[in-house]
């Protein structure tokens, strides 16, 4: 956010100049975000405050450029490596190999075939003998249908975690797992016999769990690492895995059709685009081996210059036209609330000249004043109508309407927000319905709170569901929030 255009966002310059400051877990994959890292290490390396980028899966091109924005140095050229160290000042920048970690895992790779071979085929031969399987979904929508399948299967052995979730239940849900799947439980010992974790993307990074087995949606390469990175992640003891996952075991979910052309699930293809998708397929070795091949593969895949396969030379043209374009309208949406880099200009009124507030610009114009190219969003806070007031979710008594807001109970609300679908706000009219309902049915004391101010309550019935514009939704401590139906727009 130091980059981003807002008032006095001088004082986040002034709080950064002097700092160390650390970027961990940098990534290739969004563009729009990238651009907004860039230039706060630009403005980092101005100030010559000291900047440390950690990254397992970051390619030699982004690299470069991340790099010779702090630095007016020269990039050494074809230095390869893993790990590798790049150190740059103000006039240089040199590169240090360091021997790498011995490996520590080599998983076998498979494309599931789903009509061959159903999750929940696949999951009962996998943990006849038990064992601990975690599946990614790209979506919460399809993780809440995986989870509702295997449930009914597999019982009380299958948790689901993900974003859609009220904060303080998602918190709770994340702790026992790394209870229940962290370093120090074992079998008999608080690590369950037969564990299903059904997540999304939010089990990619921060969370310290090891799977016996990973089954994956289809994604970026680098993400396909960082999930691989759950799988056998701590060094057991045999007894603490069944003899039948004692080697580790990566299957692809989403990936409707490899030959002659690939085809991917509709949801993969919408998060990332096609292109990114084919060349991970491309480069998709049979084998991995954790860390030698994951600078290669992550390198391979987002090659400028990647060459596809013959036979899929067409679609490919056609994906890296789609990708070309939507970086091209990242790079100039990110432009309209991003500070100038300081090489183009340091005089204090270029900071501000294209300073705009969000409501003089008409919808579909431009870029948000954000710094992550996200669909626009809107937390609510789940409560649940009464008679004559609200009993907010998790609380074990009645709220009465107008009444004062004790900061016990305004603590708990405010850790209740949750992120309502983002195709319910995707669409400029259905997002003024949706905040227009809420607004009118937030209760009015909230205002009068400092930690409620500005919040907006989903106004839940008995069967805890709610039409909210053309949309039905539920709420559930299982499955989190879902749409139930939609009307016409």
């Amino acid at each position: 956010m130091m980059a981003l255009q807002q008032r006095y966002s001088m004082l986040r310059h002034v709080g950064l100049a002097g700092k160390v400051v650390i970027f961990d877990e940098v990534h290739t994959f969004d563009t729009y975000a990238s651009d907004y890292l860039r230039s706060a290490i630009a403005w980092l390396g101005h100030y010559g405050a000291s900047v440390i980028l950690m990254s397992a899966t970051l390619p030699p091109h982004k690299r470069r450029e991340l790099v010779e924005a702090y630095s007016w140095g020269d990039m050494p050229e074809g230095e390869q490596g893993y790990p590798l160290i790049t150190v740059a000042t103000a006039e240089e920048i040199h590169v240090t190999s360091v021997e790498p970690s011995p490996t520590n895992l080599v998983g076998d790779v498979q494309i599931l075939d789903e009509e061959e071979r159903p999750l929940s085929v696949l999951l009962d031969e996998l943990l006849d003998e038990g064992g601990c399987a975690l599946v990614i979904c790209n979506t919460i929508g399809r993780a809440q249908a995986a989870y509702s399948c295997l449930m009914d299967i597999f019982g009380d052995d299958v948790e689901l975690h993900h974003a859609g979730f009220v904060a303080w239940e998602r918190v709770e849900k994340e702790d026992l797992l790394r209870q229940g799947l962290g370093p120090d439980c074992h079998r008999g010992a608080g690590r369950p016999w037969r564990k299903i974790v059904v997540a999304t993307q939010v089990a990619e990074q921060s969370l310290d769990i090891d799977a016996d087995v990973l089954i994956t949606d289809i994604a970026p390469i680098d993400l396909l690492i960082q999930r691989i990175g759950r799988l056998h992640r701590h060094a057991r003891p045999e007894t603490d895995r069944p003899q039948r996952l004692q080697e580790p075991k990566i299957f692809i979910r989403g990936v409707l059709q490899k030959d002659p052309v690939p085809e991917f699930d509709s949801g993969a293809e919408a998060i990332y685009g096609r292109a990114i998708l084919m060349s991970t397929l491309a480069v998709l070795p049979e084998e991995f081996r954790r860390p030698d091949d994951t600078a290669e593969l992550v390198a391979a895949a987002y090659d400028p210059d990647f060459e596809p396969p013959a036979l899929w030379l067409e679609s490919w043209a056609e994906a890296d036209d789609e990708k070309k374009h939507g970086d091209a309208t990242a790079h100039s949406r990110s432009v309209d609330y991003r500070v100038p880099d300081p090489q183009h200009g340091l005089q204090f009124k270029s900071l501000f000249e294209r300073l705009v507030d969000d409501s003089e610009r008409s919808a579909g114009q431009g870029g948000a004043a954000q710094v992550r190219d996200i669909e626009p969003s809107v937390e609510v806070i789940p409560i649940i109508a009464t008679d004559y007031g609200y009993r907010p979710w998790g609380w074990d008594s009645e709220v009465l309407d107008g009444g004062e807001v004790p900061y016990k109970l305004a603590f708990h609300l405010a850790s209740s927000t949750v992120r309502l679908p983002g195709r319910m706000t995707r669409y400029g009219n259905d997002f003024d319905a949706v905040v227009s309902q809420l607004e009118e049915s937030t209760p009015g004391e909230w205002a009068d709170h400092y930690l409620l101010r500005g919040q907006l309550a989903l106004v839940l019935n008995d069967s805890n569901e709610a039409t909210v514009g053309r949309f039905k939704i539920r709420y559930s401590s299982e499955l989190g929030i879902e749409i139930m139906g939609e009307g016409r727009r």
